[in-house]
């Protein structure tokens, strides 16, 4: 900055210093600067004018979350003005030109703000493959048939009680659904009159006391293997007994005589409490040979 003057009275040379200096400007001071004239007497009058013009530039960034609004405070907002008057010798007149820097302080914390998690959606609906229904097995009692003659259709047509029977020998075993005779009634009709026996079916015979027993297959129709089984459950005997309905121009008498002569090889031999009979040839379909089942287990 720079000052004029003009004087009435004496053309005297006129000396304008022109200080330079760097002020930092505190907030709570005014700065003043005093200098001492040296020079002949003489009125000058000078108007200094102080060009404050402070530039603060502010950079500032802010998160999209929150959004602040700070708040700068400059200090200070005032610039100083030194003036010398003098009637005796000329007064130069610093000027000082502080330089100011403005600092803003945000007046509050941003706050960090988490942003949930986005969850995953499946782009895709899985296919659901329906299990196949489970198909029922077909009770093998349902498919036992009757013959219907003359010789037959006096006999009881219905089905004993049954009893789920396990035979088992060295880690095999073989499941049967067998029918129960128990008394001497059901004993004596046994497998008469079947047109069907079906495989995995079968009859237990039981008795009272363990003794030697014998069979015939009188007016029956189909081939039987009997097991002849002790008190103790264990296969005694097994033998294969072919069916004897009634031969063509035999009365009864002469019936009862055949079948009891083609009997005479299926006894137990030895004592036993329970016979099953079995649809001929089943045992051995699944690798059982009637040579082989002494000492097999029967489980109930």
């Amino acid at each position: 900055m720079s000052a004029c003057s003009n004087s009435v009275v004496n053309p005297s040379p006129i000396l304008t210093p022109t200080p330079t200096i760097t002020a930092t400007q505190i907030p709570t001071d005014t700065p003043t600067a005093t200098a001492t004239p040296n020079y002949p007497p003489f009125k000058i009058v000078i108007y200094p004018t102080a060009t404050h013009s402070p530039t603060a530039t502010t950079t500032a960034t802010a998160t999209p979350l929150p959004t602040l609004q700070p708040t700068a405070t400059e200090v200070p907002t005032s610039s100083p003005t030194v003036v010398v008057v003098s009637t005796t010798a000329p007064t130069a007149t610093l000027t000082t030109t502080p330089t100011i820097t403005a600092t803003r302080i945000p007046t509050e914390t941003p706050t960090a703000t988490s942003t949930p998690s986005a969850t995953a959606v499946p782009s895709s609906t899985p296919t659901l493959t329906p299990s196949p229904a489970p198909t029922a097995t077909p009770d093998p009692i349902a498919l036992i048939e009757f013959v219907d003659n003359d010789d037959c259709r006096n006999l009881e047509r219905g089905l004993l009680p049954t009893l789920d029977l396990t035979l088992a020998r060295q880690g095999e075993s073989v499941d049967v659904v067998a029918e129960v005779a128990d008394d001497a009634r059901e004993r004596q009709q046994g497998l008469m009159c079947r047109a069907v026996v079906p495989v995995g079916t079968g009859m237990l015979f039981v008795f009272e006391q363990p003794r030697s027993l014998r069979f015939w297959m009188f007016n029956t129709y189909e081939p039987l293997d009997i097991l002849y089984v002790d008190g103790e459950r264990g296969v005694v005997n097994a033998l294969r007994m072919e069916p004897c309905p009634r031969p063509d121009g035999y009365d009864d008498g002469d019936w009862r005589s055949s079948c009891t002569s083609a009997a005479s090889g299926y006894g137990s031999n030895v004592a036993a409490k329970y016979a099953l009979e079995l649809p001929a040839g089943w045992l051995e379909s699944n690798g059982w040979s009637l040579d082989e089942l002494e000492g097999v287990e029967v489980s109930w």
